[in-house]
């Protein structure tokens, strides 16, 4: 009799991660993913992804958080991030094999309202005519501003673009709080006040008694 022993010697797989289609994420909203690894071996894994890279170094924990032993991958972007990033994960077991997945991250972006609401009006003692002045909004997704004017006396708004400056006259004396309004063509808007006293001239005069 002939005995034949077969020694079989395991080969090791690289481990395989699942695909991952493309990421949308929103502006301002965090993104999270964590890759899924088949592994034949039951090998040790190690992640690692270029993500950082794209940005130079320069993402803050603010913004991204990246787990080597499980490849947990959370990216939070704000306005300056709106696009579409092409990255990877890379995964190496314990025996130095590995594999990776790319993968495109897509920001969307959020629209945001204007910035930088404020004013500064001039008035003259016993003058109704008060003369108002914007200083000039931002708006972060470059649309046109609208400037609206309400002048606190139940009186018609003043509304337009780049309406920066403007005049009302007061029919009566009071304390009247103006409101600016900034807003974009997608209905987003930010709003300042400021209360004003007005005082209208007084009527001088000598009343003469005659007699008949």
């Amino acid at each position: 009799n002939i005995e034949i022993i077969l020694y079989i010697e395991n080969t090791n797989d690289k481990p395989q991660l699942n695909d991952i289609k493309t990421q949308v994420v929103f502006q301002d909203s965090w993104l999270n993913l964590t890759p899924t690894v088949v592994d034949e071996d039951d090998d040790m894994f190690t992640f690692s992804t270029n993500f950082t890279e794209l940005f130079e170094g320069n993402l803050s924990k603010d913004h991204f958080k990246f787990q080597n032993g499980t490849g947990d991958f959370r990216f939070k972007p704000d306005k300056k991030m709106v696009k579409k990033f092409h990255t990877y994960i890379r995964v190496e077991d314990s025996a130095g094999t590995f594999t990776r997945e790319d993968f495109i991250i897509d920001v969307i972006n959020v629209n945001d309202p204007p910035e930088s609401a404020s004013f500064n009006y001039s008035i003259e003692q016993y003058d109704p005519m008060v003369s108002f002045s914007a200083n000039e909004g931002t708006d972060p997704d470059n649309d046109p501003i609208t400037y609206t004017w309400n002048f606190g006396d139940d009186t018609k708004n003043q509304s337009g673009e780049r309406l920066l400056e403007v005049e009302h006259s007061y029919q009566s004396e009071g304390t009247f709080t103006v409101n600016l309004t900034l807003s974009d063509n997608q209905g987003f808007s930010i709003q300042c006040s400021r209360e004003i006293s007005v005082t209208l001239p007084q009527l001088r005069g000598k009343i003469t008694e005659m007699n008949v």
